[in-house]
């Protein structure tokens, strides 16, 4: 599995996207938790720029919907820390149009009762969050994560039209036959270095720029992008760069430290820690909204095949008021003896009234 967050936030773009079968195909855009209608009247209610925070979480494998549940209030945890569900909107939108799982969302971008903005996803601030957020899922549900070989090659930037994607085919060909002619060099020892790449290039097209550790080449008068490890990293050999990838593909980086992918406790422990802090944060701002994820809360996910009681369904249960609804709500769940009680009392302002 591998989480994204898109840039765009503003408009309906990202939700027409979403239930566009013509491009999905008929049956393959089903919603998992949220009401569109709901998303689309806050949007249009809203005045701030960025009104949506979105992405997707992109699995290899097909995933059961109770664990799609799960992820999803784990998710919650990571990304919307010390904020009650109750006091913001979101939507998730499952597509199965390649036979495996997507998991698009939509999280409305403003406190219900406050009308502060809320920002899930700083890339600067949340960017190891997310990384251990992956790590985390991959490893207790034993699912295919990304891994980077040393050929491998970004695709070229795309654009929409009418809610469909757009590739330009002829800048993929271009890119992806340079990118071949590069790949037999170096596997034949012509190119052994990034300074070699780098001279090998400027010595055979005239118009080239390096920028973000991308390389912008213009190719047939079209502008083609080659990004990927080898033009990405700098190496004084190629058995450097490969070791460079292997310890990104196995290991984690947390405060110079290298940590086991698979080794979900002790990531665990570090993405609590980071959550805290981000949860004292969103308190201060937001006010006292709910609780801290408690040891029953942690134990629910990790341990999932508890056995609830009185009809409830197994795995993790959201303690929180169903964010679709609105109103004064107390909540109550009862599994193996626990008893928690989630009551929200404060009112709504009149404007968010009607959207029940």
């Amino acid at each position: 599995m591998i989480c994204k967050f898109f840039k765009s936030g503003y408009g309906k773009m990202e939700i027409g996207y979403n239930y566009n079968e013509d491009y999905h195909g008929f049956g393959n855009c089903k919603t998992i938790h949220g009401n569109r209608n709901v998303i689309e009247k806050l949007i249009d209610m809203s005045s701030t720029k960025n009104k949506y925070t979105s992405g997707v979480l992109s699995f290899s494998e097909t995933i059961s919907d109770d664990m799609e549940l799960r992820i999803i209030d784990f998710f919650n945890y990571v990304f919307m820390p010390g904020i009650s569900t109750s006091r913001y909107k979101s939507l998730w939108v499952e597509h199965t149009t390649h036979l495996r799982t997507e998991m698009h969302f939509i999280i409305f971008r403003q406190d219900l009762i406050t009308g502060k903005v809320i920002t899930p996803y700083l890339h600067r601030k949340d960017n190891i969050k997310l990384n251990l957020f992956q790590s985390i899922i991959n490893s207790y549900y034993k699912l295919k994560s990304p891994t980077i070989s040393l050929f491998t090659l970004e695709n070229q930037k795309t654009y929409y039209r009418n809610h469909k994607r757009i590739k330009n085919e002829k800048k993929e060909k271009l890119a992806r036959s340079l990118h071949e002619k590069i790949k037999t060099k170096i596997e034949l020892g012509i190119i052994t270095n990034k300074l070699e790449l780098v001279d090998y290039l400027y010595s055979n097209y005239s118009k080239i720029n390096y920028k973000n550790k991308q390389f912008f080449i213009e190719v047939e008068s079209e502008t083609i992008r080659l990004s990927g490890p080898i033009y990405r990293e700098e190496y004084n050999s190629i058995d450097e760069l490969i070791n460079k990838i292997d310890l990104e593909n196995r290991y984690i980086r947390i405060s110079g430290n290298l940590i086991d992918k698979n080794d979900y406790n002790v990531l665990f422990e570090y993405l609590e820690k980071i959550v805290q802090n981000h949860a004292v944060e969103n308190l201060k701002l937001f006010g006292n909204t709910t609780s801290e994820w408690n040891d029953f809360e942690r134990e629910r996910f990790f341990l999932h095949d508890l056995e609830a009681e009185n009809g409830y369904s197994k795995g993790l249960i959201s303690c929180e008021p169903h964010p679709l609804d609105l109103r004064t709500e107390k909540i109550i769940y009862k599994i193996k003896g626990y008893r928690q009680n989630s009551v929200s009392t404060r009112s709504r302002p009149s404007s968010y009234r009607n959207l029940r």
